[in-house]
This record gives C-alpha cells, sequence and structure tokens, in this order.
C-alpha cells in the first residue's frame, strides 16, 4: 500500500489516503497508521466501503475493541458495530440523534477505549458535524502554576 497522509490542520488530524482497511495485513502499515493517530489524534481514513463486520476487523488494527454499554442502537450483523441515524424518534415523535450534545466517548469507564471510529455511510445534507478537542493540546497550553495545581487531583466521571 501505497499512504499518503496530509494534515488537516495545525494541531488536529489529518487525513489519509492509500489504504483499504478491508485488507490490511503489513505490520509496517499498521504501524504508520498507529503513529499518525499518536502523533495527530485524529484520523480521516478516506475512499472506505466497509460492512459492519469489516468495519470491526478493521477497528482491530488500533486495538481491542471496546464492548458498548448501550445496545439499542447495535447492528443486527454485528452487535459490537452500533449506527447513528437522525431517522431514530422519541415516542413524542421528536428526533433523538444519540451523541448529539458535547460529549466524550466512554469517558466514564473504569477503563475506556483510546478512540473512537466512526464510519460514514450517508450524510445529511446539513448537520451532522462531529467536531474533536485535542485535550493533550488543552492542557499543555495550561500555565505551569495551573498545571501544577492540578496534577495531584482525581476526578470520578459516572454515567
Amino acid at each position: 500500500m501505497n499512504i499518503k497522509i496530509n494534515k488537516l490542520s495545525e494541531h488536529t488530524g489529518a487525513e489519509v489516503f492509500g489504504v483499504d482497511l478491508k485488507s490490511i495485513s503489513d505490520q509496517g502499515v499498521i504501524n504508520e497508521l498507529t503513529k499518525a493517530f499518536s502523533n495527530y489524534s485524529v484520523l480521516v481514513i478516506r475512499d472506505q466501503n466497509l460492512s459492519p463486520n469489516e468495519f470491526y476487523e478493521s477497528a482491530k488494527i488500533f486495538g481491542k475493541v471496546f464492548k458498548q454499554h448501550n445496545k439499542k442502537f447495535a447492528l443486527k450483523e454485528n452487535d459490537l458495530v452500533h449506527y447513528i441515524s437522525n431517522k431514530d424518534k422519541f415516542k413524542d415523535g421528536k428526533i433523538y440523534i444519540p451523541g448529539e450534545g458535547y460529549h466524550t466517548d466512554h469517558s466514564n469507564d473504569i477503563s475506556p477505549p483510546k478512540a473512537t471510529i466512526l464510519h460514514a455511510k450517508l450524510l445529511p445534507s446539513y448537520g451532522g458535524d462531529t467536531q474533536f478537542v485535542n485535550m493533550h493540546l488543552v492542557y499543555n497550553q495550561l500555565p505551569n502554576d495551573l498545571k501544577k495545581s492540578i496534577q495531584n487531583l482525581e476526578a470520578m466521571h459516572v454515567y
């Protein structure tokens, strides 16, 4: 595979071309993707068309797959793959979109996953934006006295 990686911004994200997630077996390619993820925090891997099982298998490239807590959105083809849709509704008819507001995926878990992987199949003409915050950058830009004052603090995040 001939991989090409382009930065998307000065601080977060890169797009990846020349990778077919269905057929990665070369450890060198896997290492290159892992390094790119570590460097850029967000990877956009272009030109993929994956079935739920192919998506699940490709996720394993980056590590152990986290088991979802809520099975409501699990796909029949693979219950470890979940969907996000703007077609689901509450009983009152209002549209329900899981994760619509600002959130962090599973940060409340005792052993949270290192990443979230999304595979867009059909996008709306507007909305549906997924935004990312580089918390490493946020922390690194804190004043040193604030870093020192919080270095031994712990927080409990409960869902």
